[in-house]
C-alpha cells in the first residue's frame, strides 16, 4: 500500500519498537520481563478482584469529572511538597488532566499561564534506549 506523503511525519509508536527489541533480545535467550504497556498477563489477588466488583457494584462510583476531586488535588499538593519541597495552592496551582495532551491543551484554554510543570509519569521505557 502506498501512503499519502503527509504520513511520513509520524514515526512507530514505542510499542511497536519494544516488541522489536523485545523479540531481539528474547532471540538472545535474555530473560525479560515484559512491562511496555502494562497489560497484566496474570489476574490480580482475590481480595483485589473483589474490592473492584464491589466498587464497580455501587452507582455511586460512576461519573464525569473535568477538574478532578479535592482529594486528589490535596494528594497531588502533598506529593509535591513531601517529594520536591514545592508548596502548591490545590484549588489553583493543579490541574487533573486524562494525559500531558489533553491538560497542555485545556490549560492554555482555562488562562495563559506563566509556566506548566508536568510531572514525568510512568512512562520510563524511553529511558532504555
Amino acid at each position: 500500500m502506498k501512503l499519502a506523503a503527509r504520513m511520513k511525519a509520524f514515526s512507530t509508536s514505542i510499542f511497536s519498537e519494544l516488541s522489536i527489541y523485545k523479540k531481539q533480545k528474547c532471540s538472545e535467550k535474555n530473560d525479560m520481563i515484559d512491562l511496555s504497556i502494562g497489560s497484566p498477563d496474570l489476574p490480580p489477588p482475590p481480595f483485589v478482584m473483589e474490592a473492584l466488583s464491589r466498587y464497580a457494584s455501587d452507582p455511586k462510583a460512576y461519573g464525569y469529572t473535568l477538574k478532578g476531586r479535592r482529594e486528589f488535588h490535596e494528594a497531588v499538593a502533598f506529593y509535591y511538597q513531601t517529594a520536591h519541597h514545592v508548596t502548591l495552592h490545590p484549588e489553583t496551582e493543579i490541574m487533573y488532566a486524562i494525559g500531558s495532551q489533553d491538560g497542555l491543551v485545556h490549560e492554555n484554554i482555562r488562562r495563559k499561564p506563566t509556566a506548566l510543570a508536568v510531572e514525568e509519569g510512568g512512562v520510563y521505557i524511553f529511558s532504555i534506549y
